[in-house]
């Protein structure tokens, strides 16, 4: 039997399917930052702090930043225009999470790049979430 509170204000509604895509595509921690982000209604808009991030999730402000970077790199975090410092939140990624390179804006400088090979020699490394294949088929361990 499972007991829940009942929520008539502050709770978050995600479909689980859409849920557990997020989960397997960013990893826990990036996760943290996702539920952040879609826990506000529908085209809410607000400047991006790490600090309040910090204060209502416990994420370091550092970690924030780098997890922000993750969603850029799979499509979660979409820029308005190309180099824009204004995103676009969606729930769901807005394409394939293949190949992303993303740059902060003002800046040549890459900070996210998320590569996944078409073919690898051990067929384990594509049940991975995305974000994970390129660096295990460098051989790096999670």
């Amino acid at each position: 039997m499972v007991h829940r509170t009942q929520c008539d204000k502050d709770f978050l509604q995600i479909k689980k399917s859409t849920l557990f895509e997020a989960y397997n595509t960013l990893g826990a921690t990036a996760l943290v930052l996702y539920l952040y982000l879609v826990g506000n209604r529908d085209e809410y808009t607000f400047a991006f702090s790490p600090s309040a991030i910090h204060r209502a999730t416990g994420m370091p402000e550092s970690t924030c930043r780098d997890q922000f970077n993750k969603l850029i790199a799979c499509k979660y975090l979409v820029p308005r225009r190309e180099g824009s410092n204004i995103y676009d939140f969606y729930e769901r990624p807005q394409v394939d999470c293949k190949e992303v390179t993303t740059r902060p804006a003002n800046s040549g400088e890459v900070t996210a790049t998320v590569v996944v090979a078409e073919s690898t020699s051990d067929p384990r490394v594509e049940e991975l979430p995305v974000w994970q294949r390129a660096a295990a088929k460098k051989g790096f361990v999670f």
